[in-house]
């Protein structure tokens, strides 16, 4: 039987098959509610039944409506009772809904969800509730319950998970400023899962998460740099794993900007925050938008133009695809639109130039960020090859496809991989982001002829006259004793020739004296004395010094004329 609706139901909308009926709308007063057609508000008593809320849901169970749409208008307040959800629906808003409640009562939790929940598009908090603050939502379920693409703050904890056989998925949700936990798990059902995924969690307590068994709780940002050991050190957390940078809000200021993507053998129609994937082996993607904050900026090596938003994308727990293609858009920024389609990197043909570049965190196969095109810089990557990268400039996309064969790859990399669209600068911080002209190479100057050197006249011998004056040696002496404490000493006396303008003065047989010969000293008793030997060795000896003296005569003339 169809249950009386607020008096906002019309007498057509009434009579309509309740079946058919898939969204209910909240208010907190008739006049919030406008002409919306199945549109419920709250009542003046602070009672359960009074609430637009729990009406919207006694609705639903008392028509077995087929999960709908629980939809708040505006900002909507409960009061001092917690709100039980036990029937599958989702709870959600218009646009930038807002759940808060108007009780100075704070010692319940806002919400209980005991049912297959989800919970998206909201912003939920507990108004001015501060000491002490409420408990936003308790999750106790035997079903799973999702909580998504919310704000949730300033409250006691965020989320309480108890209780539970159901899985608890908490992803793409901004959770921060509460006084306790943004999760706190008392769970120990071992059937039951939670997974807290892709989410901002920030300046709640010390430690933000606490986890019981069976969790996952990767890829999640915890503050500037906050590791995930430090906020969630029950939790079994990967601190390479994190997200680096914040992700960006969601513009109607409810949840962030991050996605679950089931892939087909084509693109969509739509890219999502800049992005399309496809796969022939249905991948399922998770893509972060991290807007121009860039992740881990302490591993940069070089200054970037960049020409994208930074992403995160990383692979769905349990999706194992053989292939999977994304294409990422410099639609709209003419400075990159310039700069890629320029001779020197889409019209190179060079795939290594190509702009799409990515962080290897993990493993270190990167230089920081490399191009996608070109096989990996860092100390471990020159064994890998790049993947396969196209400029597509007819509609502003770079495309890559991936597999296990080159880096970035399915198996190791998109488990977490940072992706941007960038050309590397410049590290002057007055560079600009017009490409530099190509300059033309000045023409190589014709190299001057070697001259021919002067062919060095080789100097002639030359004895100086104290060569003439050298010791004497035993070969003078046939047969004489070789011991070198007897020596023979010549002395020259030399009248050098006079000169008269350029002729030399004709020699005169006086103006040299003959060698003065110096009979060879005794010493040891091992020479003998020339006059002691035989005659005929007398005059040998005698004409043998005469003979010297002539020739060291003659040549010390030679020489002397040589010199002048």
């Amino acid at each position: 039987m169809l249950m009386a609706l607020s008096p906002l139901m019309t007498e057509n909308s009434a009579a309509q098959n309740p079946n058919q009926i898939n969204d209910l709308f909240i208010a907190n007063t008739k006049e919030n509610c406008g002409n919306i057609d199945n549109c419920f508000y709250n009542d003046e008593p602070d009672t359960l039944e009074a609430l637009a809320l729990q009406k919207a849901i006694n609705f639903a169970k008392a028509n077995n409506l087929s999960n709908p749409n629980i939809i708040i208008l505006n900002a909507y307040s409960t009061k001092s009772a917690t709100v039980t959800i036990d029937y599958p629906l989702t709870l959600t808003s218009q646009s930038s809904g807002y759940l808060s409640t108007s009780s100075s009562n704070c010692s319940n939790p806002l919400l209980t969800l005991t049912s297959n929940v989800k919970i998206r598009n909201l912003t939920i908090t507990d108004g001015s509730c501060s000491s002490p603050s409420r408990d936003l939502v308790v999750v106790e379920s035997s079903t799973n319950v999702t909580i998504e693409n919310s704000t949730l703050e300033y409250g006691r904890n965020s989320i309480i998970h108890k209780n539970s056989t159901g899985n608890l998925t908490v992803r793409f949700n901004q959770i921060k400023n509460n006084d306790g936990y943004a999760l706190l798990s008392e769970n120990t059902e071992i059937t039951s899962r939670l997974q807290m995924v892709a989410n901002n969690i920030t300046n709640n307590g010390q430690i933000q998460v606490v986890c019981q068994n069976n969790r996952n709780v990767d890829h999640n940002f915890w503050g500037g740099g906050i590791t995930p050991s430090q906020s969630a050190p029950t939790c079994g957390v990967d601190n390479t794993r994190r997200l680096d940078a914040p992700i960006v809000l969601a513009d109607n200021g409810n949840g962030v900007e991050a996605a679950i993507i089931n892939t087909s053998s084509s693109y969509p129609s739509s890219a999502t925050f800049g992005v399309s994937a496809k796969s022939n082996s249905g991948a399922q993607i998770y893509i972060v938008n991290h807007g121009q904050s860039k992740p881990f900026p302490d591993m940069a090596i070089a200054e970037q133009q960049v020409c994208s938003n930074y992403y995160d994308i990383f692979l769905a727990e349990g999706s194992q695809p053989s292939d999977l293609s994304l294409r990422f858009s410099y639609f709209g920024n003419s400075l990159c639109e310039q700069a890629i389609e320029s001779a020197s990197i889409c019209g190179s043909g060079q795939k290594e130039n190509y702009p799409l570049m990515w962080l290897d965190v993990k493993t270190g196969v990167t230089e920081g960020w490399d191009n996608a095109g070109a096989t990996p810089k860092g100390p471990s990557g020159g064994i890998y090859s790049g993947q396969e990268v196209r400029c597509n400039t007819s509609d502003n996309t770079i495309e890559i496809d991936l597999n296990n064969l080159g880096r970035p790859n399915l198996i190791t990399d998109l488990n977490f991989t940072p992706f941007v669209l960038a050309i590397e600068t410049s590290t002057d911080p007055t560079a600009t982001n017009t490409p530099r002209p190509t300059s033309t190479r000045r023409p190589t100057s014709t190299p001057r002829p070697t001259s021919t050197k002067i062919p060095t006249r080789t100097p002639t011998a030359f004895s100086t006259a104290t060569n003439a004056y050298r010791t004497a040696t035993q070969e003078f002496f046939p047969g004489i004793s070789t011991n070198t404490e007897n020596t023979i000493e010549w002395t020259l006396t030399e009248t050098p020739p006079v000169l008269d303008g350029n002729f030399l003065t004709p020699l005169n047989p006086g103006d040299f004296a003959g060698p003065e010969i110096v009979t060879p000293t005794n010493k040891g008793n091992l020479l003998n004395k020339i006059d002691d030997l035989p005659k005929k060795q007398n005059n040998s000896a005698w004409l043998f010094s005469i003979g010297i003296g002539i020739v060291l005569i003659i040549a010390t003339v030679y020489l002397y004329i040589r010199k002048k």
